[in-house]
């Protein structure tokens, strides 16, 4: 019987750690994750899921240690990676704690679509201000 060789992982994150502030909402988290291997994220709120797929995703960069995912930092993918990448909220709408401005970002970094975010702080583009919940180009 011959030995199967380990596949590389798709995931690999080694000493990760995210902090807000003085809050640290991930600390020192590493793992391997290989192909053909279903990952559930689960703990109680606030224990870093969301920050953890946000770093994951390049959506949110980390403060220390290091992600590759499918062979790339999250916070440099090429547009072939982005693509095979997919990530959906558990609940797809606004998050009440961020504001118009910020959700808009945060949906345009997912899709790393930069004209979205342009248009929120760009005061000489009224015609997308209406309609993206930005009244300044601060979105106060």
């Amino acid at each position: 019987m011959t030995a199967q060789p380990i596949a590389e992982p798709i995931i690999t994150m080694r000493g990760v750690t995210r902090a807000f502030d003085d809050r640290v909402a991930v600390d020192d988290l590493s793992l391997d994750v290989v192909p053909g291997t279903i990952l559930g994220v689960v703990g109680p709120s606030g224990s870093g899921k969301t920050t953890t797929i946000r770093m994951l995703t390049g959506t949110l960069g980390r403060t220390a240690g290091e992600i590759r995912v499918l062979g790339e930092d999250p916070m440099e993918f090429s547009r072939r990676t982005r693509g095979r990448i997919a990530y959906m909220p558990q609940l797809f709408s606004l998050y009440e704690d961020l504001s118009a401005q910020e959700n808009v970002g945060f949906v345009a970094a997912l899709l790393r679509h930069r004209s979205i975010q342009a248009a929120c702080i760009d005061p000489s583009r009224p015609q997308y201000r209406g309609s993206l919940g930005c009244t300044s180009p601060t979105g106060a």
